[in-house]
């Protein structure tokens, strides 16, 4: 379990600013797009150096994708319940920036209909905001956050496990 805690110190140190600046400058979609990149690409560096440093230290240098991959998955698993905890903290204290996301989602989703439609009717607009308010569901927005670190977690596990792993001696 020690082998855990430092990494995911990091991670969590990480991922709170991340989400921190994407709460507050929700408004700007690039700006929160290259957080997201930048996070990843920094939980990619930690991954890849705390595996090294187990290969170094516990496994001389020599170990076996399996067990690189089982380590790193470990590591995305923790990553997204982080993930979790540090979403629901921040949707809680900004709430009006995740009503102002639906909104503007709302706004953006109107507008598509209306441009390939011509027109969109009370009903449709009623069942588009519908759609919309039941995504804002904080249990299913967390299940979302969950998947997606998951999903990643295991990219970068496969990625640095790859990496990591030492060569066969033939």
């Amino acid at each position: 379990m020690k082998k855990y805690i430092l990494p995911c110190s990091i991670i969590l140190i990480t991922q709170s600013i991340s989400s921190f600046f994407s709460t507050f400058y929700y408004d700007s979609k690039t700006f929160v797009t290259i957080m997201g990149l930048v996070n990843l690409m920094i939980v990619f560096f930690i991954f890849l150096f705390f595996l090294k440093k187990l290969k170094k230290e516990e496994f001389n240098n020599e170990i076996t994708f399996s067990k690189a991959f089982g380590y790193s998955f470990k590591l995305s698993l923790l990553w997204s319940f982080i993930g979790i905890i540090i979403f629901n903290i921040y949707s809680i204290f900004n709430r009006e920036a995740v009503k102002n996301i639906m909104e503007r989602s709302f706004a953006e989703q109107r507008q598509k209909i209306i441009d390939t439609q011509g027109s969109i009717s009370l009903s449709e607009e009623k069942f588009l905001r519908g759609i919309l308010e039941s995504q804002q569901n904080p249990f299913l927005m967390s299940i979302g956050t969950f998947i997606y670190l998951l999903i990643a977690g295991l990219v970068i596990s496969l990625i640095v496990s790859a990496i990591c792993k030492s060569k066969s001696k033939i």
